[in-house]
């Protein structure tokens, strides 16, 4: 996904890589997690109504997970007003977060 929010556009939403470290240092790919996705304003707050979804892991990839952000999630912003996306990964023991921040624009 670009650092644009396209109003009225499907968005293809992608985690790559995401790697986990273990108390003893050694890192693995995350291949079992459950990860969601916020759209957040400008404040960091959440959508009215609530913009939310689970992004699917990529069967056979290293860490990589996928969503699509709807063209009716992406209708409902305002052109030029920055937005923010919240990305949640889960899986056993860790918890990252991942954001990207970007206006919305056509």
């Amino acid at each position: 996904m670009s650092s644009v929010f396209h109003i009225d556009s499907d968005e293809l939403i992608v985690l790559d890589g995401v790697i986990g470290t273990a108390v003893d240092g050694t890192t693995a790919y995350l291949n079992t997690a459950t990860v969601t996705w916020e759209l957040l304003d400008k404040n960091r707050q959440p959508l009215s109504p609530p913009a939310t979804g689970t992004l699917t892991y990529v069967a056979g990839s290293n860490g990589k997970y996928t969503a699509e952000l709807d063209a009716a999630i992406t209708a409902m912003l305002t052109r030029l007003a920055p937005y923010f996306l919240k990305a949640l990964v889960v899986q056993g023991g860790y918890r990252r977060t991942f954001w990207l921040s970007g206006p919305a624009d056509y």
